[in-house]
């Protein structure tokens, strides 16, 4: 173990190892699985130890990026220890993504006193690998000056992906190899995959065999390490490199945190309104077992609470004592974490649990307070700084999906205000709920299918409380109309039509005429059908990138002829609906003098795409272009459509795949001519 010791300001600071002492490294080694518990350990070893400096780097790892009790926290450590690099490290290191230049000035501080100090650099590596911060130059100093400083130490190899040296990459990947050969960290082995990607890419074609029977060689020994996120990942890896379809099934069947939650309702849907009410009852009794599984399993996971209380109030034996005692258990669990979900609030899954049962609805306002308070958290959506540009429709979409969590906390407000035959404050909520989706109304020229899906939702929460409050208030006419805006906005639509149809014949209305009311209904969903195709104007700098034949390609090879680029990855989804499509217009192109159709891939391991391409049958041109991509895009999402005019010119971009690729084909041929 090396050690490095510091000095600053003249004072004798505490000795920093490039590795946690045993005691910690076996302590993080034995943290549960789930995200909540690992945090509640780790806060509960902290209360014993404040001094420890791994444990608090353990702790701001815990979450990729901090919120506003987590900097006070450590700004008031700061405040105890001025000029302890440590404690300037820390604060620094809790910056990171919310205000990454100022961190950045902390980072520099320590360095400026002990260059050597590793863990500065380290996070000045995510910085600088990250999509507003791209420094390659800065990347590798810091790189350099960690491995020298904590040569046995591998974190630093999780940016080499990103190091475009090649030297440096290669040298490095040459210490990394016998370094997992001798690893039995879980975490560490997770790193082949890292190691499997640099080889590739610096090796020529005419190599990846054999680094493919390397790879076979380094599975026998990962895969036999107990299951673990990041040794899962290195093997489902590996079974893209090889096209191994069996290893694929062994990496994504073996059990991985949270994955049963989601997956038993996924495959266990709730049963209709319209099926037997046996059928409830009895998906209710399984729904509570599975439950109780969860609860046992991730004892600190909200879902598993709200899930056994759902499930009650499901159940005609259970007693008002059994779930107020569940919902008890809910709120315990929601409060105690110290990152509530501002998208899914604890408190608002209780109130909504409690009204549909009708019990301890006095309860309800006071929930639902909650629940706003949690919502309307300046932070409840994070605008990381690392990559801003790229997640600001992300950003955006998240905002108006908290507006869409508000109008449903509401809606549940006004139902049991309407139980409580307390009508003028379900009037009053209305009203409230009516000013906030029109203050968040999308502009006109809105193409962010997420902003407009969630305010869609809104609406629908919005008309269809409107509808029931007139019916409560026997105003039938009135809430025919508003289920008819409930039902204009795609949300819901068989449960919508059944009380629009109820209506319809209390009111006396024939057959014939609610046939001609429904099918004179429009559906505005407000979503783009396909991402458009926009004009940019921006010249391609110069490149050399090399296909999957070998063959090289400049910025030479796309002048005097307009050039159609695919951009994508093997691990993208969307790409992998659109490749087909790509496919067919390669065909229909390929003999053409004036046009031509390639293909940049964005894997960070090139030996995928052999693979990938020979089991799907595609014969597109491919070149390897991760790193030249990113430095022509401002963020990176894929797929992307490109048409590079005669003069290497990016004239026009297509960010996105709509679906329909027959008809895109056809759209692709007209941009082309």
């Amino acid at each position: 173990m090396i050690v490095l010791f510091l000095a600053v300001a003249g004072l004798a600071a505490a000795a920093v190892p490039c590795r946690p002492p045993a005691e910690v490294q076996e302590f993080h080694r034995t943290l549960p699985a789930d995200p909540y518990e690992r945090r509640a350990a780790i806060e509960e070893r902290l209360r014993r130890s404040t001094d420890d400096f791994f444990l608090h780097r353990l702790y701001l790892e815990q979450g990729p990026y901090t919120r506003r009790p987590v900097r006070e926290r450590y700004q008031r450590l700061l405040d105890e220890h001025p000029g302890d690099p440590n404690y300037i490290y820390l604060y620094g290191r809790a910056l990171v993504g919310y205000n990454s230049n100022q961190a950045i000035e902390y980072f520099r501080k320590v360095l400026d006193r002990e260059p050597a100090y590793p863990w500065a650099h380290l996070a000045l590596m995510e910085i600088y690998r990250s999509e507003e911060f791209r420094d390659p130059e800065k990347l590798r100093a810091s790189f350099e000056a960690f491995t020298r400083a904590c040569p046995e130490n591998l974190e630093a190899y999780q940016f080499l992906r990103s190091i475009e040296d090649k030297e440096l990459a290669g040298a490095a990947a040459k210490r990394l190899r016998p370094m997992l050969a001798a690893a039995t960290e879980p975490e560490d082995l997770g790193l082949y995959s890292v190691l499997w990607a640099t080889e590739f890419r610096l090796a020529s074609q005419a190599e990846h065999e054999a680094l493919r029977k390397q790879v076979a060689e380094d599975v026998r020994r990962v895969r036999t390490v107990a299951p673990h996120p990041a040794v899962l990942s290195a093997l489902d890896a590996a079974a893209r490199l090889l096209g191994d379809k069996e290893l694929e099934k062994e990496a994504r069947r073996r059990p991985r945190a949270g994955d049963s939650y989601m997956d038993w309702l996924r495959q266990n849907p709730r049963p209709r309104d319209w099926e037997p009410p046996e059928r409830l009852q009895a998906w209710a009794k399984a729904l509570l077992a599975e439950s109780e599984r969860w609860r046992r399993e991730s004892p600190r996971e909200l879902a598993g609470y709200i899930e056994r209380l759902n499930a009650l109030v499901i159940l005609h034996e259970a007693t008002p004592a059994e779930i107020e005692k569940a919902a008890e258990e809910a709120l315990t669990a929601d409060r105690r974490d110290p990152d509530r979900n501002r998208f899914w609030p604890g408190t608002h899954r209780v109130a909504s649990a409690l009204v549909k049962r009708g019990i301890l609805i006095d309860r309800v306002p006071a929930l639902i307070d909650e629940a706003i308070r949690v919502i309307e958290d300046p932070e409840a959506v994070i605008d990381i700084d690392l990559v801003r540009k790229a997640n600001a429709q992300i950003t955006t979409g998240n905002r108006m999906a908290l507006v869409n969590e508000h109008m449903g906390a509401w809606g549940t407000l006004v139902e049991a205000y309407m139980k409580q035959d307390q009508a003028a404050k379900a009037r009053e909520i209305l009203r409230r709920m009516e000013d906030l989706l029109k203050s968040k109304e999308p502009g006109k020229d809105e193409k962010n299918a997420q902003v407009l899906q969630f305010y869609r939702s809104a609406q629908y929460n919005f008309y269809d409380r409107m509808g029931a409050f007139a019916e409560h208030e026997g105003r039938k006419l009135d809430a025919l109309h508003h289920y008819r805006q409930a039902l204009a906005t795609g949300f819901n639509r068989d449960a919508l039509l059944g009380k629009q149809n109820k209506l319809w014949k209390d009111l006396g209305g024939s057959d014939e005429a609610w046939l001609s009311w429904t099918n004179s209904i429009e559906i505005k969903s407000g979503v783009p059908s396909r991402p458009a195709m926009n004009a940019l104007g921006k010249p391609l700098p110069e490149f050399k990138l090399t296909d999957l034949k070998g063959n090289p390609w400049t910025l030479a090879n796309l002048k005097g002829k307009t050039t159609f680029i695919n951009v994508w990855a093997t691990w993208c989804g969307p790409c992998r609906d659109e490749l087909p499509y790509v496919q067919k217009l390669y065909e229909k192109l390929k003999d053409r003098p004036d046009v031509q159709v390639i293909t940049f891939s964005m894997d960070d391991n090139p030996g995928v795409i052999e693979p990938f391409l020979r089991q799907h049958g595609y014969s597109f041109p491919v070149l390897e272009a991760r790193l030249y991509v990113e430095k022509v895009v401002p963020y990176m999402s894929a797929p992307r459509n490109w048409i590079i005019d005669r003069n290497g010119v990016l004239a026009k971009e297509q960010i996105g795949f709509g679906g329909n690729g027959d008809q895109w084909v056809e759209e692709m041929l007209k941009e082309l001519r």
